[in-house]
């Protein structure tokens, strides 16, 4: 696997052959059930010594990313590219094979998001890394990849180019109105109550104004965070 930069766009590609069968398929044994030995564990939550996990993080069986190595990066001409040293994780969410997030108990659903704010805040220390994305595929159509309710982690050595272009449109929007762009939005949804999915707590769930995908929606705290992890 390489990294390769589109002089066009500035983004970083992945790109790389792998062998067909590599991927488990989604009606072959479970490598993430309790008895399933077979991948490396990081680390779990529950993480008391003797206690059952509850959650735990895995390496990916076939990792588009792996944490040995150096960036070696070099021209060819004049493009640019570089190893793919980053971190792919498999965050098994529960160790019942059919147990999803949405009718786990919210003990079970408070250790999966504690789980990944270790790893993220783990992954954070290696001053290799740029960039950490927590995502879920959940679907043939969205690249499911196990049957086994997951999560997946991974950490980069870039910044992609979208979240590059959200941060500083965040940023020229508060130079330019010395208001957080978020606040804003959530107080129009609000007030026009048109998008808003949910509200509930400290959270507001909504379909954005300009959607890239049908039925994206965002998730948006209404206390401004500087980060995922308790401060």
């Amino acid at each position: 696997m390489e990294l390769r930069k589109d002089p066009i766009t500035r983004s970083w590609v992945i790109t790389g052959d792998d062998p067909a069968d590599a991927m488990p398929r989604l009606d072959a044994p479970c490598c993430f059930c309790e008895a399933a030995t077979a991948q490396q564990v990081i680390a779990a939550s529950p993480d008391a010594p003797g206690d059952p996990w509850s959650a735990r993080s895995v390496v990916h069986p076939r990792p588009l990313y792996r944490i040995e190595g150096e960036p070696g990066r070099r021209g060819d001409g004049i493009y640019d590219c570089m190893t793919s040293v980053g971190a792919h994780e498999v965050l098994v969410e529960n160790p019942t094979h059919d147990r999803h997030l949405w009718n786990a108990s919210d003990e079970e659903i408070a250790h999966f998001l504690r789980l990944a704010a270790e790893r993220i805040l783990d992954l954070k220390r290696d001053a290799r890394f740029k960039y950490v994305s927590l995502f879920k595929d959940f679907g043939k159509n969205a690249g499911q990849e196990f049957s086994h309710p997951t999560s997946q982690l991974t950490a980069t050595m870039f910044v992609p180019r979208r979240v590059l272009y959200e941060l500083r449109a965040g940023r020229e929007y508060f130079t330019s109105k010395e208001r957080c762009v978020f606040c804003d939005i959530i107080q129009q949804e609000e007030r026009q109550a048109q998008r808003v999915i949910e509200s509930r707590g400290d959270y507001l769930a909504l379909g954005p104004y300009a959607p890239r995908v049908p039925y994206e929606t965002w998730i948006l705290p209404r206390v401004v965070l500087r980060a995922y992890w308790p401060q």
